[in-house]
């Protein structure tokens, strides 16, 4: 089973949570594109990425561009989901 993370916090409980059941839980981390203007800047990047090179971790997700709603800018958007797609 994966276990999605979208924020920051949740990235780090999907890790936290899938170490508890190696082998049988794992994580997906990542800023989904509805939080990158209040979560997404360089520090959160260096730590996804760190997190992302654990063993637990065996997506990057979820992520992607929503230009319906916005709730975040376009531009920060693309710019959390180019830089999140290229990790690992």
């Amino acid at each position: 089973m994966i276990l999605t993370g979208n924020t920051m916090g949740m990235s780090r409980a999907s890790v936290n949570m899938s170490k508890t059941r190696p082998g049988v839980l794992y994580a997906a981390v990542g800023i989904h594109p509805h939080f990158v203007d209040k979560q997404w800047n360089d520090k959160t990047h260096t730590a996804l990425q760190s997190l992302a090179e654990m063993n637990e971790v065996v997506a990057i997700g979820e992520v992607g561009l929503d230009f319906h709603r916005n709730y975040s800018s376009q531009e920060k958007q693309i710019t959390a989901f180019e830089k999140q797609v290229l990790m690992k």
